[in-house]
């Protein structure tokens, strides 16, 4: 199975794909660091469109499936704010394989993540998080089955959502 973390700029997408990687002993993949140096410029300058986010996606997608997924679980992190691409990353894998975890957090807390964040390889500010948020966020269909966890400052409640999603908890499958 493929744990998608989905959701806007500072959520701790890749913090808690890290978190269930370690609490399930699967591999836990940034898909920022697919990105290509002309895609990170895009991001930063308000330019990064829907042909690059696909591009990522189609790069981090073979990655996963040459290397890692082979009959484990795998965590990736990725924004994927639209309908579009989310629909596209499921059809890079089989049917039924990917599940999809919204990651939502306050808006007071992210906006401290991002004023605090220094070691993302897709540096964005505040400003640029309220952009993308208002220009690119779209709320998850009904056909995406998706599941939702509460990203907030009580570590022992997410890891114990974390190990929810997994129904067998503790899985190293």
């Amino acid at each position: 199975m493929l744990y998608m973390f989905f959701g806007h700029p500072g959520a701790g997408k890749t913090t808690l794909a890290r978190r269930f990687g370690e609490l399930h002993g699967v591999a836990a993949i940034d898909t920022d660091m697919f990105m290509t140096v002309e895609e990170r410029a895009a991001v930063l300058a308000g330019r990064y469109t829907a042909a690059m986010r696909l591009a990522n996606i189609r790069r981090y997608s073979e990655h996963v499936r040459a290397r890692v997924l082979a009959g484990r679980h795998v965590a990736l992190a990725d924004g994927l704010p639209n309908d579009e691409a989310r629909r596209f990353l499921a059809d890079q894998f089989p049917p039924g394989t990917v599940q999809f975890v919204l990651v939502q957090t306050a808006r007071d807390v992210w906006q401290q993540r991002l004023a605090r964040r220094q070691d993302n390889p897709v540096a964005i500010d505040i400003a640029g998080a309220e952009a993308y948020i208002r220009d690119t966020w779209e709320p998850p269909a009904p056909w995406l089955g998706h599941r939702a966890i509460e990203n907030g400052d009580d570590p022992t409640a997410v890891d114990a959502a974390l190990r929810a999603l997994v129904p067998e908890a503790g899985s190293r499958e």
